[in-house]
């Protein structure tokens, strides 16, 4: 089935598998869908811009779907609008989607981050997504980790700061503000780390399902996430 996938920040595009009837497009835009029906039989919707472009509509998603177009979401865009496009058949799938359901995660701002890419075209990530923040401190403290008061505390420090404003620096202050050391050491160090990116881990994940195949090794073989602020060239 010849299939596009919208991806731009969530995981390297250079390290995907490379599979038949499979193409990797940026970030999904408003029009994107229009065009892409026309050519693929099934879409899976990662990344998406807004802010300074406008973003995919609505009604676009509906319309492939309603010509026979399968359309999945996960991670970031996506998961968003699969969370609001279930009742017309889009599927959702992930830890962020889920959350999205169950109004943990509310606003489209909690899976945005800034990001730019280096002169050999390496991903280099200047703000932290507040869903990545959550999901580590859910692999720190367990199952029930938003009953923890410093839990909730952190988390709603960071949801009042504008997404563009959520960097590492600014993370690092505020952890040990308000977390243990220990704790906020190792969310620091976690951010690092492919195995803790939540929106990578929902996306290949998803690909896994949809072609039957483990690709969880990729989670261990890309580099070390790099921020703007440690960025040397």
């Amino acid at each position: 089935m010849l299939t596009a996938v919208f991806i731009e920040s969530s995981f390297d595009v250079s390290l995907l598998p490379k599979l038949d009837s499979l193409f990797y497009l940026p970030a999904v835009r408003r029009g994107d869908i229009y065009k892409a029906c026309t050519k693929f039989e099934r879409l899976i919707i990662v990344d998406g811009l807004f802010a300074n472009v406008r973003s995919v509509w609505h009604r676009e998603i509906i319309y492939a779907l309603s010509i026979g177009v399968q359309v999945f979401g996960c991670s970031s865009m996506g998961a968003l609008r699969a969370s609001e496009l279930m009742s017309y058949g889009m599927m959702g799938s992930g830890w962020v989607y889920e959350k999205l359901l169950n109004a943990e995660i509310v606003a489209d701002d909690e899976v945005s981050l800034i990001y730019s890419f280096g002169p050999s075209g390496n991903l280099i990530i200047e703000s932290i997504p507040l869903c990545n923040i959550m999901w580590i401190l859910y692999t720190i403290y367990g199952l029930n980790y938003h009953k923890h008061q410093e839990v909730n505390e952190i988390i709603e420090r960071i949801q009042s700061d504008a997404f563009n404003n959520r960097t590492l620096m600014h993370l690092k202050e505020v952890a040990f503000q308000i977390l243990p050391s220990h704790v906020a050491k190792l969310l620091i160090e976690r951010l690092h780390s492919r195995l803790f990116d939540i929106k990578a881990i929902d996306f290949i994940e998803l690909l896994g399902n949809i072609y039957g195949s483990d690709f969880k090794h990729l989670l261990k073989s890309s580099s070390r996430l790099k921020y703007g602020s440690e960025y040397a060239g």
